[in-house]
């Protein structure tokens, strides 16, 4: 049995949908310390962590990601405290070195173990009221804002939710990743009404594992949304697998927490939008 995944004070739903077992994991943590070097010396600043791992042919890779995502995060943030004591850099830092890490450790029992596991990895961090994204393939993280609505008289008064994206996905659509995948040999097979799929397999051009793929270009380097400033405006962050969003936008997510007219409770949120996508395809969603 594996171990239990870290989900400590935070709020998620997940579902295989019509698969036989679940491939993708989550582990969050909303109330993480660091130290950090500051004048003073080392002080304590708490951080926000939460992240999704969709997995594929399997959930080795989706496994071993989530379970030592967090604590590998600290370790690196704390091995290089002393270098500086900007806290963004640091964690931005230690949050590449942590994916690269844990892409090269699981690739090397993959390659010893005959395993073809695969998964995308999105990771948000929260820190100092404001948001640190990094994502490797087409798994999602947006914000919904409320958004303001001028009146005539210059009065403003507040809307809806709108979305804010922090991703984009690493695929065929995206010219530079399929400059990039074709370059290094990879081949895509065009379906209509599909992503295109690299050497007929999988749609995103970025993963953890995926050992084969790796001489066709796939990678597991993390593009960074640098620290985005929250502002009470800023009412949701959600993190999720690509499943909610094959048949729904991230402004129509918005849109659909904008219509609950409860938001006590934010893992009912999360169930309430798996529901509405479970006849179409698995997923994982966590809403923070």
């Amino acid at each position: 049995m594996p171990s239990p995944i870290r989900t400590q004070n935070c709020h998620f739903a997940t579902s295989e949908g019509r698969r036989l077992y679940q491939e993708d994991q989550v582990t969050c943590d909303v109330n993480l310390t660091f130290p950090l070097l500051g004048s003073d010396g080392l002080e304590d600043v708490k951080v926000g962590a939460v992240a999704v791992f969709d997995g594929h042919m399997g959930c080795a890779a989706s496994e071993i990601a989530a379970n030592v995502s967090l604590d590998k995060l600290m370790l690196k943030h704390n091995s290089s405290i002393e270098q500086s004591s900007n806290a963004k850099e640091l964690l931005k830092s230690s949050l590449v070195t942590t994916i690269h890490d844990i892409d090269a450790e699981f690739s090397e029992v993959a390659l010893e173990n005959n395993i073809y596991s695969g998964s995308t990895a999105v990771v948000a961090l929260i820190h100092d009221n404001h948001v640190l994204v990094a994502n490797v393939g087409d798994s999602k993280a947006f914000l919904c804002s409320q958004k303001n609505i001028s009146h005539e008289a210059g009065a403003a008064s507040l809307g809806g939710l709108f979305a804010k994206e922090l991703t984009r996905d690493h695929n065929a659509h995206s010219s530079d990743e399929r400059a990039r995948i074709e370059a290094s040999g990879g081949v895509f097979t065009f379906l209509r009404n599909f992503t295109p799929l690299l050497n007929g397999h999988f749609p995103m051009n970025r993963a953890i594992g995926d050992v084969p793929l790796k001489r066709s270009g796939i990678i597991a380097d993390p593009e960074i949304t640098d620290c985005l400033s929250l502002t009470s405006k800023d009412k949701f962050l959600v993190v999720s697998s690509d499943g909610i969003l094959h048949r729904s936008t991230p402004q129509q997510v918005c849109n659909f927490l904008n219509e609950v007219g409860d938001h006590s409770d934010p893992s009912l949120l999360a169930q309430q939008l798996i529901q509405k996508a479970y006849f179409h395809r698995r997923l994982h969603f966590y809403c923070w």
